[in-house]
């Protein structure tokens, strides 16, 4: 047949290179058949003339009226892939000739911006225009009249994809020449008119050489004619239109048919004369050709952009945008914890308590709503003045709504905040007007107890013991109200109402599970959740086997439920980080801390035991899961409460007062000064506050830090992840990451904080609340000095004024410490006769309580840290990782951030299925290809890997059992998956990591390989690893 085919190609019958329906090329066909014509031409050299334009642009008329050809005209797409007609040609008559050729090889090509393929967006024509380009030794760009701006989109595009081409596959010839062909222009001054829009066009085309250049390391190129050759003043040509007048009774325009003739002798000419040019036999071109094709396929992220340009507009507006959003969050937070502390410090009235609630709430939301619209203006200003406004335009809109939603979690981070300190002020004050009540007895009773032992030698424990005594019989006094202590709900009762809100359609699997349970009757003596599977209560019964399994041995029914048990472990492991990074927060736990905690279970066991092709879990199974989980968590969640409000509720408070008091009881007790007693008692006031002021500061300041220090989005998260698991080769860490990519994630991001925070080499965590501490000191130490200066000559000075003054000087400093904090150091004494004395012994205490605290929180570590208000880290996952969707299919995270409502999701890449479980399940053969080129075939799934949404309402298996792949928009209709003919389109890193764990893969997943690809295995770690980067380099 190739033989036949052949001797028709050589007598003039076209050849089609690439199919129009299917965008595919049979290499091995055409091999045959130019084979047989290169043969039959004896080898002679042949020049590659391609043509590239707009659909309906006049490309293949052109052709014809220049060759002869007979290519298919008519409106619409009337070409349809890509097509080749061999042409022999005699160059004798030309002279200076510096290259040969015998013959011609028109390449014709389908329309580009065709509107049958705009579901295609945008890289189908990208695609197109490289190949077509790549083919050619000349390409002739056709443009219809004047406009050049869609054809530089696409040119854009095609620079960028050469290079990574020619990096990819050193031995391609991409040495091309190109000339651009304007039709329908009847202006006789075209050329000068024109001349400065063309120059504007190559400006652009020699800034995108040189950014693409850059992008993969190529210093050399910096113009787009190092690329493709053109000459601006030799290498364009203007056409009039072909016809004169109107259908059907319009006439062929001879000076058409002139100036082609003529443009097609320059045209020859120019060929003839390209210096170092070599012209390929039919089948170099062949070869040729099914390289640049290979190159494209392997290429494919170029091709979704419009152009080369847009990858790196859209990189530098994600990163500007995540910094606005960045700086935002973290002043927002900062005037939450200053202004909320500062506003009710001023407040000494529980009655005035709503009223300055209300004032905080107005003042930091229109601070908020103040802030947004600066940082509003100024990614506007970014859109407007950037000088890829003109691509940018069209994701404003999507970054406008990041900001709204920013706004919205801070809205909520306020009214909680004000809420916290407004109880932590309702204690304090309850605890001064307590104190107020009974302290003079308590001070008498301490005063003659001291007389009585004045001058004893006591020990510490004598001393203790006295104190006690007294302070046991104030305590009885003290009556704490049970709205400041009691009143709060269990944590049981609220995982009660959380599982019932998240089975609502569940019940009956949620009521019997709750009834087996006991009624979340804690489970035995654990510290963690794993290795607990055996009190779960699941069975075969909660699993369902495929048909293919129930008929089979023995083997594969106890394999599969072993795995069931290794999968839940894995949950559980990751549950139990999630319980430790929620105790390291200083905060009540709540309904709504509970709520998001068994959603993000759901969401693991969801993606943990998706894809694997020999079952899938029943409803019961989750809600046994999920029950499970909470006999556990309720008991740890509410001895975390218990331990927050033991440490802010009203016995806290009244633990410092007791501390003061005892300072002054044991001053007295050995006869000190009462400088002496006031010191102590003020140093012991700045402690106290320090460590509030550090412990409140430290979060904002720590995340700002990290977020230097750590990838500054989740594409470089991904490929930093996938970087460690190559190295470290661990591959049940593959298998953690392929089944649950969001819990290794944030496994992953924690271990990288955690070592910044408090590796020796670091030490951030200890760096940091140094620098805190030591600039408030600085500031406490210099007030105090100051008042010392301004009360030089004074014989006495009032403790009142003193204090007063102190107070002042601090809030300058944006310290407030409330008044109530120096009553006991104002009951001391109304006048301080020796201020030098005083200063001088605050000073030295102040310099041993900051090295005290300075140790006390190098000391903190990973293990014991608490954070206030909110964890530097979860911020970070979040920020960082984004979007918590997976792909239905192979498992891969969606690649956007956390705000893209506006958009789908997508990854910018696949795997090959076989990486998370999937197989033919009657002849357990893995499934090598991706998503991608699934979602093209009828192939069906089963509806588990649709997440149910085909039945959405019960959450189990709707009337089809199964759906073709190609199906998937109409029921994940917030997926995009980019089809693609190549069964390995996926990244090299995948590649290598199935040809490399090709026997562990077998083993952990029960099925096996029919034939892995060889240029699979010929995939070293230094190709994997950089396939990464040129996968994620949005």
């Amino acid at each position: 047949m190739s033989k036949i085919i052949g001797r028709l190609v050589v007598d003039g019958h076209q050849l089609e290179l690439i199919n129009g329906e299917s965008f595919y090329m049979p290499y091995k066909w055409i091999k045959a058949v130019l084979n047989e014509v290169n043969n039959s031409i004896g080898a002679g050299k042949v020049l590659a003339l391609s043509v590239l334009g707009l659909q309906s642009s006049g490309k293949s008329t052109f052709l014809n009226t220049m060759f002869g050809c007979q290519f298919s005209t008519r409106s619409g797409r009337c070409t349809r892939g890509i097509h080749a007609k061999l042409i022999p040609v005699d160059t004798t008559k030309f002279k200076d000739k510096t290259s040969d050729y015998n013959y011609i090889l028109v390449v014709d090509t389908e329309g580009l911006r065709s509107p049958e393929l705009n579901y295609l967006r945008h890289e189908h024509d990208n695609e197109l225009a490289t190949a077509i380009t790549g083919i050619g030794d000349i390409t002739l760009i056709n443009i219809m009249g004047e406009n050049t701006s869609e054809i530089r989109d696409i040119l854009q595009v095609l620079v960028h994809a050469l290079l990574r081409l020619k990096m990819t596959n050193k031995a391609l010839d991409l040495k091309k020449s190109c000339a651009f062909i304007h039709q329908n222009v009847t202006d006789i001054a075209a050329s000068e008119n024109l001349m400065s829009g063309l120059s504007k066009l190559i400006q652009t085309l020699d800034e995108v050489t040189k950014e693409s250049a850059e992008s993969i390391y190529i210093k050399n190129i910096t113009t787009f004619n190092q690329v493709i050759e053109f000459d601006i003043n030799s290498q364009v040509w203007y056409l009039k239109n072909l016809w004169q007048g109107n259908p059907p009774m319009a006439r062929v325009n001879t000076a058409y048919s002139e100036s082609v003739v003529d443009i097609k002798s320059r045209i020859l000419k120019k060929a003839l004369t390209i210096k170092d040019k070599s012209y390929k036999s039919l089948n170099d071109i062949t070869e040729h050709a099914y390289n640049i094709w290979k190159g494209v396929l392997n290429e494919d992220f170029v091709f979704s952009f419009r152009n080369s340009i847009e990858i790196k507009a859209y990189n530098a507006m994600e990163c500007f945008v995540q910094d606005q959003l960045f700086n935002l969050d973290i002043l927002i937070r900062d005037e939450i914890i200053h202004k909320s502390r500062n506003g009710f410090a001023n407040c000494d009235q529980e009655d005035n308590l709503s009223r300055v609630e209300k004032t905080l709430n107005s003042e930091l939301n229109e601070l908020l709503l103040a802030e947004k619209e600066k940082s509003e203006e100024v990614v506007k200003e970014y859109f407007k003045n950037d000088k890829y406004k003109d691509i940018i335009i069209q994701w404003q809109k999507s970054q406008a709504l990041r900001f709204d939603k920013l706004c919205g979690t801070l809205e909520q981070s306020i009214e909680n905040r004000i809420k916290k300190d407004l109880h932590e002020r309702a204690v304090q004050i309850f605890t001064v007007t307590c104190c107020k009540e009974h302290e003079e007895e308590l001070r008498k009773m301490s005063m003659e107890i001291a007389k009585e032992n004045l001058g004893k030698p006591l020990s510490e424990d004598a001393i203790d013991n006295l104190f006690d005594s007294i302070w046991q019989s104030f305590v009885k006094n003290v009556h704490i109200p049970s709205y400041l202590e009691t009143n709060r709900t269990k944590t049981i009762d609220m995982f009660y109402a959380c599982l019932k809100n998240t089975n609502k359609s569940d019940f009956v699997a949620l009521r019997n599970a709750l009834e087996k349970s006991n009624h979340l009757t804690p489970l035995p003596i654990f510290t963690t959740l794993k290795g607990t599977f055996s009190y779960t209560g699941i069975d075969e019964k909660d699993v369902s086997l495929s048909a293919w399994l129930k008929t089979d041995d023995l083997f594969f029914r106890t394999n599969v439920m072993k795995n069931v048990e290794t999968w839940a472990d894995e949950v559980f492991g990751a549950v139990d980080k999630k319980i430790e990074r929620i105790f390291q927060i200083g905060e009540e736990i709540t309904e709504i801390t509970i709520n998001k905690f068994l959603h993000d279970i759901s969401l693991s066991i969801t993606n943990m035991f998706k894809g694997d092709t020999n079952f899938e879990i029943q409803m019961p199974f989750y809600v046994k899961l999920l029950v499970h989980v909470s006999r556990h968590a309720h008991v740890v969640f509410e001895k975390h409460n218990e331990n927050y409000f033991t440490i802010y509720g009203a016995a806290a408070r009244l633990n410092k007062y007791k501390i003061q008091q005892k300072i002054s009881f044991e001053a007295h007790l050995r006869g000190r000064l009462l400088e002496d007693v006031v010191s102590k008692l003020f140093v012991n006031v700045i402690e106290s506050f320090a460590d509030e002021w550090t412990s409140q500061t430290l979060p904002n300041r720590v995340t700002d830090y990290l977020h230097d220090n750590l990838p500054s989005a989740k594409n470089r998260a991904i490929i930093e992840i996938c970087t460690d698991l190559l190295e470290k080769g661990d591959f049940n860490n593959f298998i953690r990451y392929i089944r649950a990519p969001n819990d290794y994630a944030s496994s992953w991001i924690t271990e990288k904080a955690n070592h910044f925070l408090f590796a020796p080499e670091s030490r951030l965590y200890s760096k940091s609340s140094s620098f805190i501490l030591q600039n408030l000191f600085h500031t406490v130490k210099e007030c105090v000095q100051n008042i010392r200066k301004e009360s030089k000559n004074q014989l006495g000075i009032s403790i009142d004024h003193w204090v007063k003054c102190f107070q002042i000087l601090m809030k300058e400093s944006g310290f407030f410490i409330t008044t109530e904090n120096f009553r006991s150091m104002k009951k001391e004494t109304e006048t301080i006769e020796n201020l030098e004395y005083l200063t001088d012994e605050v000073l030295k205490s102040l310099g041993r309580t900051e090295a005290d605290l300075v140790s006390r929180f190098n000391k903190v570590d990973c293990g014991s840290v608490q954070w206030a208000n909110s964890s530097p880290i979860e911020r970070l996952i979040q920020k960082i990782w984004g979007c918590q969707e997976q792909c239905p299919f192979c498992g891969e995270p969606c690649t956007k951030n956390e705000d893209h409502a506006d958009s789908d999701h997508n990854c910018m890449q696949h795997r090959p299925l076989c990486c998370i479980g999937i197989h033919i399940v009657e002849s357990r053969i893995a499934q090598l290809a991706s998503c991608e080129l699934y979602v093209q075939t009828d192939i069906s799934h089963r509806c588990v890997v649709f997440d149910y949404k085909c039945n959405n309402e019960k959450r189990e298996k709707c009337g089809k059992e199964r759906h073709p792949f190609r199906d998937y928009k109409t029921i994940l209709k917030e997926w995009y998956i980019a089809p693609s003919a190549n069964m390995h389109d996926t990244c090299r890193y995948w590649m290598w990591f199935v040809s490399t764990y090709k026997d562990r893969l077998s083993d952990y997943y029960q099925y096996n390989f029919d034939d892995i690809p060889s240029s699979w295995k010929d995939i070293t770690k230094h190709s994997a690893i950089k396939s990464l980067s040129e996968t994620y380099s949005v």
